[in-house]
């Protein structure tokens, strides 16, 4: 269905075969493998965003809040790690249905942002939600869990900053693009180049 949409788009006369036959990218060329390496390394920054900043406030703020009232328990610090776990499980799903881990997306650095801090606010309002509904909101201290947002947010900004620009140049550069072969020439084959070089959500190189 979609390659005779194309077709109808080209002003192309051939068979679906020979269609299929002339996207075909040329053997070894695929960079799904790399697309996916990529995917997983934002996954992981991220999540260890969340872990650093959660470690860095309680070792920063936590001990001015509970050292005048005889330190933390074991029990307390539990409840800190498993509301530090809960949160990465929430973070993944809503950062992905957020189409922030899309890899046509992963070097557009405004998207990326704007997203970003979307849905971190929206990871800790379900916290909040979460917390409120098992009636352990009064357990955790505001204060941490104020610094713990903020200091996450700076940080999936910083990774994007830095990660999406070098990104950028990798595709620019060809890096992930896909080797496409045309078979044919004249203006049906010129319309079919500048088609496949004009998509953004798989990038290909004409050979």
């Amino acid at each position: 269905m979609r390659s005779a949409t194309v077709q109808k788009r080209l002003g192309l006369v051939v068979s679906d075969a020979q269609f299929i036959s002339q996207l075909a990218p040329t053997h070894g060329s695929s960079p799904g493998w790399l697309a996916g390496v990529v995917t997983i390394a934002f996954r992981a920054s991220d999540a260890f965003v969340l872990i650093a900043a959660a470690l860095l406030v309680s070792v920063i703020y936590l001990p001015s809040v509970y050292d005048q009232t005889g330190g933390m328990t074991v029990e307390l610090r539990l409840y800190y790690y498993l509301l530090v776990f809960s949160a990465l499980i929430v973070q993944a799903n809503v950062f992905h249905f957020a189409g922030i881990y899309r890899f046509e997306t992963l070097s557009n650095l405004s998207f990326q942002i704007g997203r970003c801090w979307m849905a971190v606010a929206i990871l800790f309002l379900i916290i909040l939600a979460l917390l409120y509904l098992t009636r352990l909101s009064e357990i955790y201290s505001r204060g941490w869990m104020l610094l713990w947002f903020g200091i996450a947010l700076g940080g999936v900004t910083v990774v994007r900053l830095t990660a999406c620009p070098a990104l950028r140049k990798f595709i620019d550069n060809g890096h992930f693009a896909r080797r496409v072969a045309i078979i044919g020439n004249g203006k049906p084959a010129e319309r079919l180049s500048s088609y496949l070089q004009d998509l953004q959500s798989n990038p290909i190189k004409v050979i």
